[in-house]
């Protein structure tokens, strides 16, 4: 074979090569999703790119409802349900590094984008609690202001504000930080669960559980514009990272509905399987996992084809989902 035709074997040799790290690479999912079992009391570990249950962690007889990682990936903190504390994970070794004692029933638990602060909804004695991230300790308890059986809490890309949505009260507050004082209160559907903030900071939705509904909320003023049938049992709702989507789970009609943030229609429902309840995009925006409540369960979606790809045996009643 002379010099030309060595060049040219090479040459193909080294495309079929970087096209199959190209095809590795698109298939390396990169992250570990962290899913807390409110029933069974513990928090499944998932290796998204082996697509494995890869850790099991014990937390107490109950755990919260709630997880929330630090923003550097590094600490993981879920409440004890049972004996009111919050636990916080070393995640490197997922070991319990830390236990802070709250004194309620932790319910939604949810930590600032500036990584300063956890807060901690308490739906069973309606407070909310704040934590400083850095001396892990509680430094507010707010007990008045918003409305009855806080749930999930949201925030503001700036952490300037929070989000908490009033279950009982069909209402959404806003509260500053760090003065951590009840701005203003404004009526959504009905049975609030969760908001979640676009990532855009324009706007919010929150998933009313019992009408069924998405409330969209403009932020600069602060109110709701509309109202959007999503599905029975609307429960878990997350925006997608470049904010063109929302995503809720529809726990009665057993679904994830696919929201176009720009015209607010629904775009498709994707089978989610029975009672799924709350849903975490991956931080590329390529994935989304889904808790599957009453069948223990855990999907991932494929984000842009739209297909389920992975299912996982996970505790009993998982639901929030924290990824890093």
């Amino acid at each position: 074979m002379n010099k030309k035709g060595i060049v040219s074997v090479v040459v193909i040799i080294s495309i079929v090569v970087l096209l199959a790290i190209s095809y590795n690479n698109s298939n390396d999912i990169g992250y570990q999703a962290y899913i807390t079992n409110a029933s069974s009391g513990t928090v499944s570990v998932i290796d998204l790119t082996e697509k494995d249950l890869v850790d099991e962690l014990k937390i107490s007889e109950r755990s919260s409802h709630g997880i929330a990682i630090t923003p550097d990936g590094k600490e993981l903190f879920v409440g004890d349900e049972t004996n009111g504390e919050v636990k916080v994970i070393d995640t490197a070794y997922n070991e319990v590094i830390n236990v802070i004692p709250a004194g309620v029933g932790v319910h939604g638990l949810d930590i600032t984008p500036d990584g300063k602060y956890a807060f901690i909804a308490s739906s069973a004695n309606d407070e909310v609690i704040v934590i400083d991230i850095e001396e892990q300790e509680i430094i507010e308890r707010m007990t008045e202001g918003f409305g009855s059986n806080p749930s999930h809490i949201d925030f503001t890309p700036n952490s300037d504000f929070a989000l908490l949505t009033n279950l009982d009260d069909n209402s959404l507050s806003m509260i500053s930080i760090p003065q951590f004082e009840v701005k203003q209160t404004i009526p959504v559907g009905e049975g609030p669960n969760e908001s979640r903030v676009a990532p855009d900071g324009k706007r919010a939705y929150v998933a009313n559980w019992e009408s069924n509904t998405v409330s969209v909320v403009d932020l600069e003023e602060f109110k709701e514009i509309v109202q959007i049938p999503a599905g029975e049992g609307t429960h878990g709702v997350v925006v997608s990272p470049d904010s063109k989507e929302v995503w809720t789970a529809n726990r009665i009609t057993e679904d994830v509905a696919v929201i176009n943030a720009e015209t607010l229609q629904i775009e498709r429902y994707i089978d989610a399987g029975e009672y799924a309840n709350h849903l975490a995009f991956t931080p590329d925006g390529n994935y989304v996992v889904v808790t599957n409540a009453r069948e223990d369960k855990v999907i991932l979606i494929d984000a842009i084809n739209y297909q389920v790809v992975a299912e996982f045996e996970v505790g009993e009643e998982p639901h929030e989902i924290a990824i890093k």
